[in-house]
């Protein structure tokens, strides 16, 4: 209920006095909020709280239905402008209520903007960028790159996103709009290394070029044309025996010399050493020919006395 306090003193015969409105309240209203901020047509449920707690019957109204009207707490906006929402509850023989001041505005919420990460083949990252919700990502960094390794060169073909869509070769340039925060990440061809290629060279004994091509490393070389001849002369016939060095695979440019194996004619022009003839036959290498000497004699071979 309601009372008066009075404060009062005698000053000359006369009393001066002073009082205080009292109000008397069994019961307290307290809203959740006393101020909101809410675009045409958000919605927004207050709450009341009645202390001490009680089942008193809450009544809400707006000072502006046309702004705001509100149904059990439920506040909603309906145009620009701005009101107080009221809670009012009976108690004893009086009213107590607390209010919410509103406003309403017309402009649209801003659109959420999400994070976009461009990132290389390692998790480095190329580019971090915020992008409106609804907008299309662009990358506006230098094309990505990876190092090449021992067997294989990589391209940069597009991305691909944090869900496992790819957007690579013409499709690269074609990223959705914006919707949630996104990585994507630079995809690669890969292709292997062209091996080196060697010049391989075939030659006869005097130097005649036999056969030549490229080889690529690694791989045997192979003559593949006429078998190589050497005339004979006064002394000796010749036969093709092999190449000089030994044939290996590619490494490097190699060339390949003819060799022969020579076979005495006759003994014309051999010196006799006194000793028997039965002498096992010997193979001598003089300037890449091969020489087979038979019994024991001083031959006489391309201007060189060999016994």
């Amino acid at each position: 209920g309601n009372t008066q306090i009075i404060a009062r003193i005698s000053s000359r015969g006369t009393y001066v006095y002073d009082t205080c409105e009292v109000t008397f309240r069994l019961h307290e209203l307290i809203l959740s909020d006393h101020e909101l901020s809410m675009y045409v047509s958000d919605t927004y449920q207050l709450d009341a709280m009645i202390i001490p707690e009680s089942n008193l019957s809450i009544t809400w109204s707006s000072k502006s239905t046309a702004i705001a009207s509100v149904s059990n707490g439920l506040v909603t906006a309906k145009k620009a402008g701005n009101t107080q929402i009221i809670a009012r509850i009976s108690s004893g023989e009086t009213y107590v209520y607390d209010t919410c001041e509103v406003s309403v505005l017309n402009n649209e919420p801003q659109p959420t903007s999400y994070t976009i990460r461009f990132l290389n083949y390692d998790g480095t990252e190329l580019q971090n960028t915020q992008v409106l919700e609804g907008n299309v990502p662009t990358y506006n960094g230098t094309t990505p790159t990876k190092p090449q390794d021992e067997q294989y060169i990589y391209t940069f073909i597009g991305w691909q996103d944090t869900n496992g869509v790819d957007y690579t070769y013409s499709n690269m340039n074609n990223l959705p709009a914006v919707s949630s925060n996104m990585d994507y990440t630079a995809q690669y061809r890969s292709a292997e290394i062209p091996k080196p290629s060697y010049t391989i060279t075939f030659v006869n004994w005097d130097g005649e070029l036999l056969e030549e091509y490229l080889l690529e490393e690694g791989t045997m070389p192979v003559y593949t044309g006429v078998t190589p001849t050497r005339p004979e002369d006064d002394d000796y016939t010749y036969e093709f025996c092999g190449w000089l060095p030994e044939i290996v695979a590619a490494v490097a440019n190699a060339d390949y010399t003819a060799q022969f194996t020579a076979t005495e004619k006759s003994h014309e022009g051999i010196e006799d050493i006194p000793a028997s003839d039965n002498a096992a036959p010997q193979e001598i290498l003089i300037n890449g020919t091969i020489y087979i000497l038979r019994g024991e004699h001083i031959f006489t071979i391309q201007g060189q006395k060999v016994r």
